[in-house]
């Protein structure tokens, strides 16, 4: 495996693409810190070291796209560029998924409890907590953005949507408690 660390980055991504893992490995070790320390910039610690194993993992994937007659190193960090793009995206899936569930589940809320009566609404409002109270209001009262709202709270976006969810669920399982007595 020595003469394998004299071979240049091409070199050892053409045996690779022949089968042999020593070049990988070689590979790894040579550039894995790199990829690392591009992606810590962008992502925090501990997601950064996750991306660098899908990036190696896409790597592996990929292996019989990479042409030897261009340069490894840029064509390495295409593919950590393109899988730190790729969790940024699905960041932004699971974030609107959470509003567009969030806001279904209380007109759900309100559909499957008609009946509900005021002291019932007024009990279930009551249990929650003040932040949560205040994040429903300035939502669905005010038809503030959750953008807004985080501002005038003073926390993140992730974080009222957070608060908002967990709020809603709330309501719904008093409202339900309350129905069934």
């Amino acid at each position: 495996m020595g003469d394998l660390k004299d071979q240049s980055d091409e070199e050892l991504m053409t045996l690779y693409q022949t089968g042999s893992l020593a070049a990988f490995d070689v590979l790894f070790n040579r550039h894995s810190g790199r990829v690392l320390a591009f992606l810590r910039k962008k992502v925090l610690s501990e997601t950064a070291q996750d991306l660098t194993q899908e990036v190696f993992e896409k790597l592996h994937r990929s292996r019989a796209k990479y042409n030897p007659r261009y340069p490894f190193l840029p064509w390495l960090f295409t593919v950590s560029r393109n899988v730190l793009l790729d969790s940024f995206k699905k960041t932004e899936n699971k974030i609107a998924s959470a509003s567009d569930s969030s806001d279904l589940t209380l007109n759900r809320l309100v559909a499957e409890a008609p009946q509900t009566t005021e002291n019932e609404l007024s009990q279930a409002l009551a249990a929650l907590s003040p932040h949560q109270r205040k994040a429903m209001e300035l939502r669905y009262l005010q038809d503030w953005s959750f953008e807004k709202i985080a501002e005038a709270m003073s926390t993140s976006e992730v974080n009222i949507r957070q608060i908002v969810s967990r709020a809603v669920k709330k309501l719904r399982m008093g409202l339900r408690k309350g129905g069934a007595q």
